[in-house]
């Protein structure tokens, strides 16, 4: 709670040195000074200071210069009198619901009244983290839509589904332990068949000299950037494609020369931004190897190889690549049918991305797929060692170069993404009047008493259906 930069042993709170708020809230400011180095040390864009009683603002005129500032901070200046948190909720969310999150909360250390604790208590109660907390889904879409656009302002290539077949054999690449044991075998099916690595697994196969043809990402956060920035200075990367959703940091588009950006079902920046069907990306989530299971199987290709694709383990003490970018915590508190043993361990995000996985397998059942991971089972693939597959089904391939026309054909007609167009269509959308009209109707809707509620469900359903125009859509 207060100013310092300090974490916790246990991790309990962030670091503030971590943070760059847009408020900063001040519950009594005692003499002043603990405020003006608040100011100077986080340099927010609104100042919120709630007092006691307004004697406490004149205890502050020896050190505070005012005018000074009120200058600085003009109309993003608030100062008031509150017996209790509550009432500051109103005024925080009124400038902005997202920026409430890890706003700073100070105190001078030298003054304390009880109208001081009370506050102080409201604002760190669970009652008003839940206000917020419950609100996440919310927050997650405005989040994405800032992300997205900042994405798609770099202006990188749509994805959009091919139309035809780009034929060549297709290995998809997981993260799991397996992948290790596989790295020589992997070398030698490298030249017959397009690579996808799938997130993290890139990193092991770049430190062995295998460079993937396209590298898929889903997950969002500027974390992506660490994990794939140094390796873009380190490897020569203008063979890969990057190839992410729209909702990844915009920090990866710049270190990669070939890019594409996809966009994910159900979200809010789908209907936003996203012009055509073809440009989403189906069972994308919610592991990085469905992005790749997906997009592979958009591909049309005769036969996908799954290589490392574990979702588990058989052992506790070898739960992930060892070279893999990044880090990924799993608690490993299922036990499950293994792919070449009897069971496994597994949790319960990638018994998720099991389950999206074999979704997306049964819709696209003209394919042959090959599990070699030494996983869980994948219902839809056949169990096959990564050796034996080689044998068996690569000897006689031709060279990956021979066919690899279909995939740059493919990419040279990816249309480069053109933010001035949707700059103009936004602002000709007249997107307030429209959103006015949507929510009357709704209200008209809920407050009808000659509608029974199923028929309210069914109708609000209806008005907020994706369809139509993109300027309704907005």
């Amino acid at each position: 709670l207060l100013v310092n930069n300090n974490i916790s042993a246990d991790y309990s709170f962030t670091t503030l040195s971590g943070i760059t708020p847009e408020y900063l809230v001040c519950v009594n400011p005692g003499n002043g000074k603990s405020l003006l180095q608040a100011i100077d040390y986080f340099s927010p864009s609104y100042l919120f200071l709630t007092l006691p009683s307004w004697n406490h603002l004149i205890a502050t005129f020896d050190i505070v210069d005012w005018s000074i500032v009120s200058k600085k901070y003009s109309d993003k200046l608030y100062l008031g009198v509150h017996t209790e948190g509550y009432s500051i909720l109103g005024l925080l969310a009124s400038k902005g619901l997202i920026n409430i999150d890890h706003t700073p909360v100070i105190r001078a250390l030298e003054t304390e009244c009880e109208t001081e604790v009370k506050i102080i208590s409201d604002l760190t109660s669970r009652s008003y983290h839940n206000m917020f907390n419950y609100l996440g889904f919310l927050l997650d879409e405005i989040n994405m839509i800032k992300d997205s656009w900042n994405t798609l302002c770099q202006v990188p290539k749509v994805y959009t589904k091919p139309k035809f077949s780009i034929s060549t054999p297709i290995a998809v690449f997981g993260s799991g332990p397996s992948l290790d044991s596989e790295i020589e075998t992997v070398k030698k099916i490298a030249s017959t068949h397009l690579l996808i690595a799938s997130g993290s697994n890139f990193k092991t196969l770049l430190k062995h000299g295998i460079t993937p043809d396209i590298l898929c990402l889903m997950e969002r956060g500027a974390m992506n950037d660490d994990d794939y920035g140094p390796l873009t200075k380190e490897y020569d990367m203008s063979k890969v494609k990057l190839i992410c959703s729209c909702t990844c940091h915009f920090s990866l588009i710049k270190h990669f020369t070939n890019s594409a950006v996809f966009y994910r079902p159900v979200l809010t920046p789908l209907s936003i931004f996203c012009d055509d069907e073809d440009q989403v990306l189906h069972f994308e989530g919610p592991q990085s190897i469905n992005t790749g299971l997906s997009l592979a199987c958009n591909f049309s290709p005769s036969n996908i190889v799954l290589i490392g694709i574990d979702l588990g383990t058989k052992s506790l003490d070898y739960v992930r690549s060892k070279d893999a970018a990044g880090v990924s915590p799993r608690d490993f508190n299922i036990e499950t049918k293994g792919n070449f043993c009897k069971s496994v361990f597994s949790d319960r995000f990638m018994m998720d991305g099991k389950e999206i996985a074999e979704s997306c397998i049964a819709s696209n059942d003209n394919i042959n797929y090959y599990n070699a991971s030494d996983g869980v089972e994948i219902v839809g693939t056949k169990p096959l060692k990564l050796s034996d597959y080689f044998t068996k089904l690569c000897i006689d391939l031709p060279n990956k170069k021979d066919r690899y026309d279909n995939l740059e054909t493919w990419w040279n007609q990816l249309y480069t993404y053109n933010n001035t167009s949707f700059v103009n269509l936004w602002q000709a959308s007249r997107a307030r009047l429209h959103t006015h009209e949507c929510i009357s109707s709704i209200q008209f809707v809920i407050q009808n008493a000659q509608y029974s509620y199923l028929e309210k469900i069914s109708l609000v359903e209806s008005l907020l259906e994706l369809k139509g125009e993109k300027f309704k859509q907005f």
